[in-house]
């Protein structure tokens, strides 16, 4: 064999490396990531997401029901009712109506529309008082945000802002709760406590629709 031929073949086994033996396995691959799994995992939780628009919707009276980060159909509807009074259109993100939520509870006193408002007597209650169950007449768990009233006078779910309290949802009665009397709902004894009894001002802000 001629030298310029055994040199060529020299430097083609350099090139190509040598062959690997039967059987043997090649490079090891990363396996491929999941399709979404990278976005998923930078999102945020939708349960907080879902648990902070519900406890703005329950600031400012849109919301009766538990803080519990679940979308169901109570906080769905209180979301169609919230963009319906603010005035968004109902396609708008969640985002927004948090942003419109929060700008609302920032400005002190009642808001400038309502449909009426009474003078009434308001006492405070917590589910730990004698007598007090730990749910309402609508349901729900006892909380702050949630008051008693004479269904005669408000009807229960009707959205209301109480001097000295803030937004509330009319969700409980109580056998005392007569007229223009109204029982607000405290997470713990010590703040019923101190709320006491006092004549206040209690804007009715909407009208149910039968």
């Amino acid at each position: 064999m001629r030298p310029w031929v055994v040199l060529g073949l020299i430097g083609a086994l350099v090139v190509l490396g040598p062959a690997a033996p039967a059987g043997a396995a090649g490079p090891r691959q990363q396996p491929a990531a999941a399709p979404g799994r990278a976005a998923a995992q930078a999102a945020p939780a939708p349960v907080a997401e879902t648990r902070a628009l519900q406890q703005l919707l329950a600031d400012s009276g849109f919301y009766a029901g538990s803080i519990d980060g679940r979308r169901n159909k109570e906080t769905a509807a209180a979301v169609t009712r919230a963009k319906e009074v603010l005035g968004l259109s109902p396609d708008a993100p969640d985002r927004t109506l948090a942003a419109r939520l929060r700008a609302l509870l920032a400005v002190p006193g009642p808001p400038r529309q309502f449909c009426r408002v009474l003078e009434m007597e308001a006492t405070a209650y917590t589910s730990q008082d004698p007598g007090s169950g730990l749910y309402t007449k609508r349901g729900h768990v006892l909380r702050r945000g949630l008051a008693a009233v004479d269904p005669g006078l408000i009807r229960l779910g009707t959205r209301l802002y109480v001097e000295g309290y803030g937004y509330a949802v009319a969700d409980d009665v109580g056998r005392a709760i007569k007229g223009k009397r109204i029982d607000l709902a405290f997470m713990d004894r010590r703040a019923a406590l101190a709320f006491g009894r006092k004549k206040v001002k209690v804007y009715i802000l909407d009208l149910l629709r039968d």
